[in-house]
Order: structure tokens, then C-alpha cells, then sequence
């Protein structure tokens, strides 16, 4: 069966030869993209962007505290998405609560650091 990216879904991602989890933040567009924003944990000493912290329980794959990388969220083709779940180089996990997505969701424009064209790109889709 084929992978239909939608909003909340999780998937796991490698990022650097490790995987990360992302968050998928829209279903395919008329332009036939989704955003999606990787997951990374908090490490000591190091900047992390305080728009969207996620704690142990927010989802059930974040095992320590984490915050959302909008510098680098992504518009991707949704055809690419179920492609790479296809051959299983990307495995769909849990979907985001209600309440956590909410929070994702929101940090896109209070980071500092989302870029102006993700900004553009989440209010054109009404994210």
C-alpha cells in the first residue's frame, strides 16, 4: 500500500547516517509538497532554538528532551516522501498529540530561526 504523507504523522528520517524523527506538517499541496521539520536532542553546552522543546511523553519516540530544527524544515514531494517509505529508508512512527503538533506548529513563527520562505510556505497552506 502506498504511504500518503499527512499532517501529524512522524516518520524516522536518517539525518547524517543517524535517524531523527520529523514531524510532517501538512498533506500534499496543489504544488505537491509537505513541510517537514526534524526532531534533535538537547545537548549540553550546545545552542538549540527554545521555539518548540519536546519532553519525554510528548511522543512516544523522544526519549530525552528535544527542540524542532525550523532552520533547516524542508518542503519535500509528497511523491518523494512515499517513495522512500516505500523501500523503507524512511519508517512512519507514532503521529504527533493534538497538543504537541499545536506546539510545532506555533514555533514556525516564533523561532528565530525558520526561514522567511517556510514561513511563506506555512501560511500559503494554512499551517
Amino acid at each position: 500500500m502506498t504511504y500518503i504523507p499527512y499532517a501529524t504523522a512522524g516518520l524516522l528520517i536518517p539525518y547524517n547516517d543517524t535517524p531523527h524523527l520529523f514531524a510532517v506538517m501538512n498533506p500534499e499541496c496543489e504544488n505537491n509538497l509537505c513541510l517537514t521539520i526534524m526532531i534533535t536532542s538537547i545537548k549540553d553546552g550546545k545552542y538549540f532554538d527554545p521555539a518548540c522543546v519536546l519532553d519525554v511523553g510528548d511522543h512516544p519516540f523522544v526519549k530525552h528532551q528535544s527542540y524542532l530544527l525550523y532552520r533547516m524544515a524542508e518542503t519535500t514531494r509528497a511523491a518523494h516522501i512515499s517513495n522512500m517509505v516505500g523501500k523503507k529508508y524512511y519508517i512512519p512512527k507514532d503521529d504527533f498529540p493534538a497538543d504537541v503538533f499545536g506546539r510545532i506548529s506555533a514555533g514556525i513563527r516564533n523561532s528565530e530561526d525558520t526561514p522567511l520562505r517556510i514561513i511563506r510556505y506555512a501560511d500559503q497552506v494554512g499551517i
